[in-house]
């Protein structure tokens, strides 16, 4: 098997993201746009933060300002800042390795009241050929490897996907009705991010309000099993396994963040990522592994149960 675990994070991003050639990942404490609400500093006083702009903006966006706050505070920009700013269409990968990797992943798996891992059907097809197993043994394999790591439940995303795609139609019946027969799909968050940062007042608002199926799945998990199942939404760790690092800053979107600051979705890992737990996993059980469990539910929660019985 090809090892991939020399794969930079920067090569997995799409390319309405990743920019060639530019330097597009950067570092928002060297290099930042976000305007800080004081006077601009003289040019004899020492930049407190660098600047990296896009010639088509207003001269008063990209002068360095220095803060109004005292010296010894650290200004801190997040991931939900960069991309709800127009200055450019890049991502912080170093932020993005600090907040959703699998080592965070395998610490909020054992650390919280319920955990809950939702696999695309994506992932799932490139792992099984990758691992050369059927799809429905993949299945299985995932479902005990999580729950290996504490997972309750490993879910398939394909339940969000027929909503999603339910809800799409919906929506662009009710278009056509209108006189407005364009509608471009959301589910895409690099063309989302693009769409926003480049043409906001052309595309954006032809853009589809459905929710993608993480974010369904991530609305289930946090809103919905949560409660069913009397935990908070706080005691509640959701990871998805995506094929696209894209997947990673949707899930960083304030737009699927509760006003309790909880996200619905807590770490996103691909499958390239996850690829080397699973050799080692593999290796340390020879592959051999047993059918886990299947829970006791009722009817309305088969969607919970279906994956870890090879059913996909």
């Amino acid at each position: 098997m090809t090892s991939l675990r020399t794969f930079q994070m920067s090569n997995g991003f799409s390319g309405v993201i990743r920019i060639s050639n530019i330097s597009d990942f950067i570092e928002p404490s060297q290099k930042c746009v976000i305007p800080l609400n004081s006077k601009p500093i003289a040019q004899d006083e020492e930049k407190l933060v660098g600047i990296h702009a896009k010639s088509s903006m207003p001269s008063s966006r990209i002068g360095v300002a220095r803060p109004n706050n005292s010296a010894d505070k650290k200004i801190q920009v997040s991931l939900s800042d960069c991309l709800a700013c127009s200055g450019c269409v890049t991502t912080a990968e170093t932020m993005l390795i600090g907040s959703q990797t699998t080592d965070q992943m395998l610490t909020g798996l054992s650390n919280h009241q319920l955990s809950v891992v939702t696999i695309s059907p994506q992932s799932l097809c490139s792992l099984a050929v990758h691992f050369q197993l059927s799809p429905q043994v993949m299945a299985i394999q995932l479902s005990s490897y999580f729950k290996s790591l504490g997972a309750k439940y490993v879910v398939d995303s394909s339940f969000g996907r027929l909503l999603s795609r339910k809800l799409c139609y919906e929506e662009f019946r009710e278009r056509t009705a209108g006189n407005s027969a364009t509608l471009f799909a959301g589910a895409c968050p690099g063309f989302v991010c693009y769409a926003e940062k480049t043409h906001g007042d052309l595309l954006v608002p032809l853009i589809s309000k459905v929710r993608s199926p993480q974010a369904v799945m991530g609305a289930l998990v946090k809103n919905y099993l949560a409660k069913k199942l009397n935990v908070a939404p706080s005691q509640t760790y959701h990871v998805t396994v995506m094929p696209c690092y894209d997947k990673k800053l949707e899930a960083s979107r304030k737009d699927f963040t509760s006003e309790e600051d909880v996200k619905e979705v807590d770490c996103v890992i691909t499958a390239i990522e996850l690829q080397p737990l699973l050799e080692q996993y593999f290796a340390n059980f020879s592959g051999q592994h047993s059918c886990p469990s299947v829970n006791t539910l009722s009817q309305d929660l088969d969607w919970l149960n279906r994956m870890e019985q090879g059913k996909c």
